[in-house]
């Protein structure tokens, strides 16, 4: 599908009419919305009676391109009569704004509100009331194209599951439905038509879910954390495209007073009582913002077949391809183990499988996203046929750039140690305020006096550069030795170093520098050392620490390239070793045995590499817990 499609595919709820708490900022609703990248709205629709919002509100947001599902009737006596008010105001914003409702939808759960429709009520009274709305909206000249949502709460507490929409004319455009998940579960076995669907058992029609969501609050049964929450929802709008769901409405934008709750707010909001993005938010506006397309054919382009292969992936794993206009191709991957304990009320970490995507052609440029860590690529790959990928419990991206992409020119090395403590110093790289790559860790002591290197690619030509180094994580015990810090060597541009190019940063902020044109240079450290890895994974990633002379220089690293592949990971240090002959410890530092085979967690070392002089013959293959030493000679 086109990526404009599936953005199209998400909507939320909002609850428009309330006065009492953040969405009687109808600025911060609008303000919300675009943070998310998301222009679908259900709600009920109101004109200032008994304190609630005015039709103002509504016309507002339409004017900045909110589409509307409205739903008028959520339970209580109705007759013929008294629902031609709601019906007059879903008139009157459609001419406000032409276009701006997308849908009108039936009787809201009705398991939970029960009403009667002229006196009848139950699921024959919603029926009889669905007719009626089905026949007003469709001979309504106003509402040509506005589709008619089918009602909710069949199936329910009592209620019997009733006509299947798309073979019992006269009622639905769409089938519609409420799955929440239960329990904290993953969100597939919830979501899938046939356990939310019941109603239409095999006809797949044409469906809608107008609430679907996870609370955060304690008090609601169910509730998971904000992290939970975050990875679930892209897993459930995941879900939700690929078996066919027009539109996810997630319940709700904000966490905000709902009369007659015990709890106060009951925690499904996207934004946290002070408007403030949750982690689910977050992690929707990056996703929004990697498929993003601005083309002029966005909408309307034809996609092209792209064959691509999975090996390794969970059982609980799935894929599915979209396209860009511009003839870039993502592959979403996503699995979903069970990662909530509700009778703990605990997250519970899922293991990383690596898994190989395989393309059938080769490809110039590969950017790797993950939408939890932000939306800049985490990882960029050149002229491959193939990319492994870390996969967890939420939807990891993988794009495959036109093929018109010219590759990179340019490189930016940076050398960069750290005081780590409670985990390793982050940071983000910027080059001309443009970010770029994802998030980075620094790996070596600074007490050693060596220093890791990053080298960031891309094209940015010829003059003076600016780079900006931002620490994100800076953290202290207490003491000077569990105190948390980056530090900046130098950075070399295109293989020149630069003077002026190094910084302390004792706590978050930006360093910023100036490499490139005729900004002086400076010697780069005199020694570089490679180290070329892979990985038999299970249960987690290997990790290893380099050593020097018997002196750890770096802490715990994880490999992510499986041996399987054929391919190597290159990790690179710099500084000054000294002249003379050196030990080089490799040291593996965490296997890992499962007691059968395909349940062992292995490295393999393919040598090193000392100023550009390969050391080590052959493969070292370390099925155990140990060290591999090099013995190395440096000039003075």
């Amino acid at each position: 599908m086109r990526t404009a499609d599936f953005i199209n595919t998400i909507g939320v709820n909002t609850h428009i009419p309330y006065t009492d708490g953040g969405y009687a900022n109808i600025a911060n609703v609008e303000a919300d919305l675009a943070y998310l990248g998301v222009s679908n709205v259900r709600d009920t629709i109101s004109n200032g009676y008994a304190g609630s919002a005015p039709l103002s509100s509504y016309i507002a947001l339409a004017q900045q391109g909110i589409k509307f599902t409205i739903f008028p009737f959520g339970g209580g006596a109705l007759t013929t009569s008294n629902i031609q008010g709601q019906l007059s105001l879903i008139n009157q914003l459609e001419q406000a704004v032409p276009g701006s409702i997308v849908a009108v939808e039936g009787a809201n759960e009705i398991n939970n509100f029960p009403m009667t429709y002229n006196g009848v009520g139950g699921i024959q009274g919603a029926i009889n009331l669905q007719k009626a709305l089905y026949n007003w909206v469709h001979s309504n000249p106003l509402l040509t194209g506005v589709s008619v949502d089918y009602f909710t709460g069949y199936d329910a507490g009592g209620i019997p599951i009733g006509p299947n929409p798309r073979t019992t004319p006269g009622l639905a455009d769409y089938d519609t439905q409420h799955p929440y998940p239960n329990n904290g579960g993953p969100p597939e076995q919830w979501v899938n038509r046939t356990q939310a669907l019941p109603n239409e058992p095999g006809t797949g029609g044409p469906a809608v879910y107008t609430e679907t969501g996870y609370s955060t609050n304690g008090g609601t049964s169910g509730a998971v954390n904000q992290d939970v929450q975050a990875r679930y929802t892209l897993d459930l709008l995941m879900d939700d495209a690929q078996a066919g769901i027009t539109y996810t409405y997630l319940y709700q934008l904000m966490d905000a007073y709902q009369p007659g709750s015990p709890q106060g707010d009951d925690g499904y909001g996207l934004f946290d009582p002070n408007n403030q993005p949750k982690e689910a938010a977050t992690a929707i506006h990056n996703l929004t913002t990697v498929l993003a397309d601005t083309g002029a054919t966005a909408s309307t382009f034809t996609p092209t077949a792209v064959t691509y292969s999975l090996a390794n992936l969970p059982s609980d794993g799935n894929s599915m391809v979209m396209q860009k206009s511009n003839g870039a191709t993502d592959i979403v991957v996503w699995a979903e183990p069970n990662i909530w304990n509700e009778a703990t009320g605990t997250e519970v970490a899922a293991p990383a499988v690596n898994v190989t995507v395989s393309f059938s052609t080769s490809y110039q440029m590969v950017e790797i996203f993950d939408p939890l860590l932000g939306s800049a690529p985490i990882q960029t790959l050149y002229n491959v046929s193939s990319a492994t990928i870390g996969v967890t419990d939420h939807p990891i991206i993988v794009e495959l750039e036109p093929q018109t992409q010219p590759p990179p020119v340019d490189m930016l090395t940076l050398r960069i140690n750290e005081d780590a403590w409670n985990g390793d110093a982050q940071f983000i790289v910027r080059v001309d305020g443009t970010q770029v790559g994802g998030t980075l860790s620094a790996d070596v002591l600074r007490s050693t006096g060596d220093t890791g290197v990053f080298s960031l690619t891309g094209n940015w030509g010829s003059g003076a550069h600016n780079v900006q180094i931002q620490f994100i994580n800076d953290g202290w015990g207490g003491t000077t030795t569990t105190d948390r810090n980056l530090f900046v060597s130098s950075i070399a541009y295109d293989g020149t170093t630069y003077a002026n190019t190094s910084a302390k940063l004792f706590r978050n902020g930006t360093a910023s520098f100036t490499v490139g044109g005729s900004t002086a240079t400076a010697a780069p450290p005199p020694d570089a050392l490679v180290v070329h890895l892979s990985e038999d994974a299970w249960n987690g990633d290997a990790q290893f620490v380099l050593s020097i002379d018997g002196k750890a220089i770096s802490t715990p690293q994880a490999v992510t390239t499986l041996h399987s592949s054929g391919s190597w990971q290159d990790f690179t240090f710099a500084g000054s070793f000294g002249a003379g002959r050196h030990t080089i410890g490799v040291q593996f530092t965490n296997d890992a045995w499962g007691g059968v085979s395909g349940q062992d967690r292995n490295l393999y070392v393919n040598g090193i590499d000392i100023n550009g002089q390969h050391v080590g013959a052959g493969v070292i293959a370390m099925s155990s817990a140990g060290t591999t030493n090099y013995t190395i000679t440096t000039a003075a």
